[in-house]
């Protein structure tokens, strides 16, 4: 079920940042693909840091801006950037 075996190992380490992004951008991938990337998110390490992350309080004002400037911001997923989505 992981790459590299049946235990998860460095390389799924490696991939779980991937594993948020393809979640978070809805990415085209191929079933084989996606199923690994859910794999990855159910995984009880991932989930807690993927619910700290969205708790987390800092902020990065000028990456903010950066991104706001290269696109529209559709949805601020994280707590405290709920109430200033699209500034």
């Amino acid at each position: 079920p992981y790459l590299a075996g049946a235990d998860f190992g460095g390389v799924d380490a490696f991939f779980a940042p991937v594993a948020f992004r393809i979640q978070t951008y809805e990415l085209p991938l191929a079933p084989v693909a996606l199923e690994y990337a859910r794999r990855l998110l159910e995984l009880p390490a991932m989930r807690r840091w993927y619910e700290a992350a969205l708790a987390e309080p800092w902020r990065d004002e000028v990456h903010d801006q950066e991104a706001r400037a290269a696109g529209a911001v559709t949805q601020d997923l994280r707590r405290a950037g709920r109430n200033a989505q699209n500034a």
